[in-house]
């Protein structure tokens, strides 16, 4: 019957956060004012040189890689002991054959990205009007992403190298109903964000990064602070440590 409690525990904590949510839309929530794209050109400036060698796809997907099967290993073993209530035993069943499923799931799909990842040189170059971003499919193609600077809306950092092509990268952005159970979930993907951020620091040789977030309206792609030129002082983007996107990995888009 623990899983019965656990659902009543949850329930509360839901109805909680929702209220929690609901009053601050309403009285608090301040409607924030869009940054000017010229902002780039004040802030940034140009690289300082020709390409910047982007290395980060492939060690975010190998963190996500890692990540998931640690997380299916861990539910292997937590579901490896009898439950001796009937309804539990089933249960904790479900549980093992599920995470079991899922080790194997990780282990065997998305290689063909991995590959090719570690198989080409990816980098990031910049002209007058324009950023060039290079990136791997899932399916294994070599494509090129092109950003017009006038596109860029917001620039902050953050310690973890985002980059995806999607309209809502934080969970402020969803819709009504998404981004309720967003929030429900929240101490979830701060817990995993913060996992994630370990077992990339050793991808990075314990080098702690800043990455240079651009934010676009159809997506979002980071660059080491070192390649650039920064005149001004950078925010940081407090939203990074909690997304449900910490574990795209080296999938910039399909």
């Amino acid at each position: 019957m623990n899983f019965i409690v656990m659902l009543f525990y949850f329930a509360i904590y839901t109805i909680i956060v929702l209220v929690g949510l609901w009053m601050y839309e309403k009285f608090f929530k301040k409607i924030p004012e869009k940054q000017r794209w010229d902002e780039y050109v004040k802030t940034v400036g140009i690289f300082p040189q020709t390409a910047v060698n982007n290395t980060y796809l492939l060690k975010a997907e190998l963190t996500s890689k890692v990540i998931l099967l640690l997380f299916f290993l861990l539910g292997i073993l937590f579901s490896l002991t009898t439950e001796a209530d009937s309804l539990d035993e089933f249960y904790r069943r479900m549980a093992l054959g599920t995470a079991i499923f899922g080790f194997i799931f990780t282990l065997v799909t998305r290689n063909k990205i991995l590959h090719r990842l570690i198989t080409n040189k990816l980098s990031i170059r910049e002209d007058a009007e324009k950023i060039i971003y290079d990136y791997i499919t899932e399916k294994g193609e070599l494509k090129t992403d092109v950003i017009l600077k006038n596109q860029i809306k917001s620039i902050k950092w953050s310690i973890f190298p985002y980059a995806s092509k999607n309209k809502n990268i934080w969970i402020t952005e969803l819709n009504k109903d998404s981004k309720r159970w967003a929030y429900v979930f929240a101490p979830f993907y701060l817990f995993l964000s913060a996992v994630y951020w370990l077992i990339y620091l050793a991808f990075n040789k314990l080098q702690i990064g800043k990455y240079i977030l651009f934010r676009t309206d159809e997506g979002i792609f980071a660059i080491p602070s070192e390649c650039l030129q920064l005149k001004n002082k950078v925010d940081f983007e407090w939203k990074s440590l909690i997304n449900r996107f910490i574990t795209n990995g080296g999938n910039y888009a399909n």
